[in-house]
């Protein structure tokens, strides 16, 4: 009879402990799931403020690169507020021509017909 008495204790015991374990690790997992929330809320807000700080670089880098293309005849980035056909500005079709020295250009449609009054053909 004592074994039986010994055994059921430990069992009770046991089954205390299990759901002692249990109840902690679901603290645990709330407590860990908090801290996540509170690392990618704190990621965002530094990936927001790095997107600020480097704002004018950005800008920078699409006027030169604008400007680049617009040389080399290529398509433009999307315009944003400026003069036609500049960096920044709405862009107008533009279209190629072969002056009389044999070059070719790229020129906003708007000044195909002075192009070509001064020999120009359009290629």
């Amino acid at each position: 009879m004592p074994g039986i008495a010994i055994a059921a204790i430990g069992a009770g015991a046991s089954i205390y402990a299990a759901h002692k374990q249990a109840g902690g690790n679901k603290d645990a997992a709330k407590i860990s799931a908090a801290s996540d929330d509170k690392a990618l809320a704190q990621a965002k807000d530094i990936y927001n403020t790095q997107r600020q700080d480097e704002a004018p670089y950005r800008q920078a880098g699409s006027g030169a690169l604008n400007n680049l293309n617009y040389g080399l005849g290529l398509p433009q980035l999307a315009p944003q507020t400026g003069a036609p056909n500049t960096p920044g500005g709405p862009q107008m079709p533009m279209v190629r021509i072969k002056a009389p020295n044999g070059n070719i250009y790229s020129v906003p449609g708007t000044q195909a017909a002075e192009a070509r009054a001064n020999g120009g053909q359009l290629v």
